[in-house]
């Protein structure tokens, strides 16, 4: 009876250690001396096989001064830019309006250190019409119905954005969403934030029509070969019934989507885009939270379920999507392990490999003032290197194809949107004159100067709050970005320095241009230089040209001309809690 007992207890504290993992983690996270006991209690409680990328950063104390070793001949791989992608949440304006045009126009302008650092941007919202004047036009208005009932098309706005984004060489990631309103089955089901209607079709042949006409008029006018290596993408976020989509009807499901209702919209779309043009890449299920509704009986359906708008077996599905937001270690990671876990466990019946897509992500959902911050920096550079670390622990099917970070159109004053860049003065009359960078733009400026084959950074290890990235290219030339991230500090309280050293071996002879930049709280951060003045410059003379080139990624440390000695080197800098340093080693 006692053994009894002692099982019974035992098996309802491992639901309870199982149900609230995520809730335990984040506790212990905060607690270092439990951080090592969860971590044993629950081992697989993150990821299904080890939340070690987790527990890391707690089980060695990093010291003010580190010692840091990169070996030239220790090759990773090639330097996989999966990074090269932005969205955001308006398909007309986020790409049309002056001052959206100057943030692509700077982000496109990074390719100049590597071909291909920027390719994607993500919109969402084609189908949409303006509902009111006072909130953002974020659709192109192609769906419309007159008084005798009969369907036309209107195709300017998104030949526009299309044109847009072509002419700079990017590829576009369209979310076919959200439902245009007169096609709505729902007349009020809308978001909060631009109030486009997210309930089903009224009439699914119509939804059908609908995403055929729009693909057939992309394939008439940018043809076959342009569009091919465009996305297509089916919603967005279904999951969230009060967000984009409608409830689940069963009642243990009231916080989720209706995930049967989804893979119908689907399959309708996918009969209306293949009809219009076979080869192009379309996919979902763009899911922000819930996988067991929306990954698993997704990826079922779309290998063998009954197909609702052909009735045969199974739906066209190219690529497979999600969104994340948050901290790196607590939630992104341990999130997307399980996404690809399940993933690669689901679809072993056909032996695909599907391309996995995240077309958002960013360090948080909401509105937030050290969005404005370094942080954000150094948050962008450690998302990379985690999906790196995974890559290198388990695999190449856990590196991402793209990842999309999330902003908006450009924000106004450092308001505390998302965003790379920001705009200064009276946001109803918008200067694209009068644009000015976030730390994380340069964020994006270092990482576009990695290219070549990657090299492995030891001394600290992928989970400690210092880590970095390092690659060196066909010409000899080397990129080392290090960054301090404490994700429980985002108002980068913690004030202190450490000393990096950095030894070099196995270098080709010869001498190296060495060239220093920073994104601290003194260098290449608009913000900081913003509010040092006050909030307020002159928008008209040398303070907002002074702004500006503060902003950027400015070297501060140039050496010109320094020998290897016996194909070794030191490098010493130091880092800012929260911060990151790139060094750049050119072979002259």
């Amino acid at each position: 009876m006692r053994c009894l007992f002692c099982i019974s207890v035992l098996i309802l504290l491992a639901l309870f250690g199982w149900f609230n993992r995520y809730r335990i983690i984040s506790y212990a996270q905060r607690n270092t001396i439990t951080a090592k006991i969860v971590g044993r209690l629950i081992p697989r409680a993150s990821t299904g096989r080890s939340n070690s990328f987790i527990r890391s950063k707690y089980e060695k104390k990093i010291g003010s001064e580190l010692e840091l070793a990169i070996d030239m001949s220790q090759r990773w791989g090639k330097v996989e830019k999966f990074w090269s992608g932005i969205g955001m949440d308006s398909f007309n304006e986020g790409i049309l309006a002056p001052i959206n045009k100057v943030c692509i126009d700077s982000l496109v302008g990074l390719n100049l250190n590597s071909a291909g650092s920027f390719r994607y941007v993500r919109t969402c919202g084609i189908y949409a019409d303006r509902k009111t004047a006072t909130k953002e036009d974020i659709g192109a208005h192609v769906f419309n119905r007159d008084p005798a009932g009969r369907v036309t098309y209107y195709w300017r706005i998104v030949d526009a954005v299309c044109d847009e984004l072509v002419s700079k060489n990017l590829k576009p990631i369209i979310a076919l969403t959200y439902m245009p309103d007169q096609l709505a089955s729902i007349e009020n089901h809308r978001n909060p934030w631009n109030l486009a209607n997210i309930s089903p079709p009224q009439d699914y042949e119509e939804w059908r029509d609908l995403v055929y006409e729009t693909v057939r008029h992309l394939r008439l006018r940018y043809g076959t070969a342009e569009i091919s290596q465009w996305y297509f993408e089916v919603w967005n976020e279904p999951d969230y019934p009060e967000l984009f989509w409608i409830k689940h009807p069963d009642a243990k499901y009231k916080q989720r989507g209706h995930n049967t209702e989804y893979f119908k919209l689907y399959d309708y779309a996918v009969a209306g885009a293949l009809a219009a043009e076979e080869n192009i890449k379309i996919g979902g299920p763009v899911i922000a939270g819930d996988m067991e509704l929306f990954i698993k009986p997704f990826i079922h359906h779309c290998e063998n379920g009954e197909n609702y708008a052909t009735g045969e077996r199974g739906t066209r599905l190219d690529f497979i999507s999600r969104h994340h937001y948050g901290e790196v270690n607590e939630r992104i990671l341990p999130r997307y392990y399980d996404f690809i876990d399940m993933i690669n466990r689901e679809s072993q019946s056909n032996g695909r490999q599907y391309e996995i897509i995240i077309s958002e992500c960013g360090p948080s959902t909401l509105p937030q003032e050290w969005l404005n911050t370094r942080y954000v920096a150094a948050w962008i550079i450690k998302s990379v290197d985690g999906f790196y670390y995974l890559n290198d622990q388990y695999g190449n099917h856990y590196l991402p194809d793209i990842t999309c970070f999330w902003t908006k159109p450009v924000p106004f004053n450092f308001n505390n949107h998302f965003g790379l860049m920001v705009a200064l003065g009276d946001k109803w009359h918008p200067n694209p004159n009068t644009i000015v960078k976030r730390p994380a733009f340069n964020a994006f400026d270092m990482l576009s100067f990695l290219h070549g084959d990657r090299l492995k950074i030891t001394g600290t290890e992928y989970g400690d709050l210092v880590h970095g990235l390092a690659a060196i290219d066909e010409e000899g030339d080397v990129t080392i970005i290090i960054y301090h991230l404490n994700e429980w500090d985002k108002m980068n309280n913690d004030r202190r320095i450490f000393d990096i050293h950095i030894n070099l071996s196995n270098l080709s002879s010869g001498a190296y241009r060495i060239a220093e930049y920073q994104v601290n709280e003194n260098n290449s951060n608009g913000y900081q230089q913003w509010r040092s003045s006050g909030s307020s410059i002159d928008l008209r003379g040398s303070e907002l040209t002074k702004l500006k080139q503060a902003s950027g990624l400015n070297a501060i440390n140039i050496i010109e001309h320094a020998e290897t000695n016996a194909g070794e080197m030191r490098l010493n800098t130091n880092l800012q809690n929260n911060s990151v340093v790139m060094l750049r080693l050119e072979s002259l």
